[in-house]
């Protein structure tokens, strides 16, 4: 937006303003979390200068975030009401099936103000395969786990050759920062065994990933890359994540496998994409939970090129028993409001 004479700054844990930059600055990117530490503050100069609030990704209302979005809708709400002064609200999602609920939360008038984009407004029409492994059986420890995700990266292995034949690239969505590195390697192993490396990287590519390797930091990736497959997750140092990014985007790199970061984040798309398995660790449990069928929608939501591709695969690889599951909600999921999972802890610090 430079050009039209407005300044944007970033406003993050990693990325703090002065009170003059902040002063000169048009539009502020922030995060929940940061932008609900700035205006807890009572008599804040930065959130007294807002007039409007936009809220990308509504739908984190249903996630273990959700609380701190609705504490700023709330206090957005009460600091309009207070000045008596317009703020505008505007909400953003891809993935919202209730978007009336949410609307009538964000107070959204709706003749006015609410907007809905079924399919059809999809640039690129989606495909969705659900595939249940029955490896394993039923259990839940770790040998039947095991046995899964052998027979899940197997199954990913054909899916991602089969879009690779047919000239196209491919994103394998993992749930783990080392199982990333894990499946690249294995595919890698299993094309090299098959001698179906070219299918991966071509000459061109080849020279392309080889002048950027000596500038990756991390070892597992410089050594993946040459094979025309990446990895992408959080842990990974800025600069790494850009280059694949990069890599990626201009068709370097056929195969991506990457955690949900990816989806959640970068605008990053591939004709087809592979979701390998749907058992996700939750520290706040102490366990394995399934995969939310909301992170599902948005990471199917990356299949499909724009002005590239005539339509976008979505693949996910779930256990057998949990097929149903996945067939059902993919048709009738929604975002509920969260707040009451740590109201208490929110009201004490709002007290104080």
């Amino acid at each position: 937006l430079a050009p039209l004479g407005l300044s944007v700054r970033e406003l993050t844990g990693d990325m703090n303003l002065t009170r003059a930059e902040a002063a000169a600055t048009d539009i502020i990117v922030t995060t929940p979390e940061k932008w609900d530490v700035v205006t807890r503050k009572a008599g804040s100069e930065l959130a007294a200068a807002v007039t409007l609030l936009i809220i990308d990704e509504i739908h984190l209302l249903h996630d273990d975030r959700g609380a701190v979005l609705e504490s700023l809708v709330a206090r957005t709400l009460r600091a309009s009401a207070a000045a008596q002064r317009l703020i505008r609200l505007v909400g953003l999602s891809a993935t919202l099936p209730n978007y009336r609920d949410v609307a009538t939360f964000l107070r959204v008038k709706e003749d006015v103000g609410l907007f809905h984009f079924d399919a059809s407004y999809r640039p690129v029409p989606l495909s969705q395969t659900f595939i249940g492994v029955k490896a394993g059986g039923a259990g839940s420890g770790y040998a039947a786990a095991q046995k899964r995700n052998v027979a899940m990266t197997a199954i990913c292995w054909d899916k991602v050759v089969d879009s690779l034949q047919r000239g196209h690239q491919a994103m394998v969505f993992v749930h783990s920062r080392k199982d990333t590195a894990a499946t690249a390697r294995y595919l890698r192993e299993k094309a090299t065994a098959a001698g179906r490396l070219d299918a991966f990287i071509d000459a061109a590519s080849s020279e392309v990933v080889a002048s950027e390797v000596e500038n990756v930091a991390t070892g597992a990736l410089a050594d993946l890359l040459p094979s025309g497959i990446g990895v992408h997750h959080a842990g990974l140092p800025r600069a790494d994540r850009s280059l694949v990014e990069a890599l990626f985007a201009g068709g370097h790199l056929r195969v991506l496998v990457c955690t949900a970061t990816l989806a959640w984040g970068v605008n990053l798309p591939a004709r087809t994409v592979v979701i390998k398995g749907t058992q996700v660790y939750d520290a706040s449990k102490g366990g394995f939970v399934q995969l939310g069928i909301l992170d599902v929608a948005q990471i199917f939501g990356r299949a499909g090129r724009p002005q590239f591709d005539s339509h976008g695969e979505g693949i996910i690889l779930t256990s057998h028993d949990q097929l149903a599951h996945y067939l059902r909600r993919s048709e009738e999921h929604t975002s509920e409001l969260q707040s009451h999972s740590d109201l208490v802890c929110r009201l004490l610090l709002e007290k104080k």
